[in-house]
């Protein structure tokens, strides 16, 4: 599953308002490339999932952010992997390889962004970062609701992060039971 090239925003995968449980099982989800024109921040995703009620299982799956890039660097470059937005819950993301996709200024395998998501089993993935990026967060968790309990992240290889897990008050630099490599 792949997307082209377009300015300001691209997706593989972009869900809105899922009404029943669903799973994205054995794809290899591409971003795309994001390019910024001069006048917008670029930004590329794999996997998009907004104000999503129901528990959807990502398992087994090579997720790769895209690309994003910048024509003027005063705008903003950023790639998902998996971002999560609007209240959106996840119950189970499963043995996939996570790759952040690739930017000027942040890179994360997994955003969770202005909302009141949560996680309960993050478990046997490969989330690793474009070591170029300014910011190279594994796990970036910067919504209104703080999920403190990094026991729900396990088995995981983290690679090329300079955090592991960031919440907005506190940032993990070591994880139980989980594999990390800068």
């Amino acid at each position: 599953i792949s997307n082209g090239s377009v300015y300001s925003a691209s997706f593989g995968v972009a869900l809105v308002n899922l009404g029943a449980a669903t799973s994205i099982v054995g794809n290899h989800i591409y971003g795309g490339v994001s390019r910024n024109n001069g006048t917008n921040n670029a930004y590329a995703y794999g996997i998009h999932l907004s104000s999503v009620a129901q528990t959807p299982l990502v398992y087994n799956n090579m997720i790769d952010g895209g690309t994003s890039s910048l024509a003027v660097s005063a705008n903003t470059s950023e790639s998902h992997g998996i971002f999560l937005s609007n209240s959106t819950i996840i119950s189970s993301i499963y043995y996939n390889t996570i790759f952040s996709g690739t930017a000027e200024d942040v890179s994360t395998p997994i955003t969770y962004s202005h909302t009141a998501s949560r996680f309960a089993d993050i478990k046997n993935n490969i989330l690793y970062t474009q070591v170029g990026a300014a910011n190279r967060i594994c796990l970036n968790h910067f919504g209104t609701t703080e999920a403190t309990n990094l026991s729900a992240l396990s088995g995981n290889v983290f690679y090329g992060c300079t955090t592991l897990v960031k919440f907005p008050t506190i940032s993990a630099y070591r994880i139980p039971n989980s594999f990390i490599t800068t």
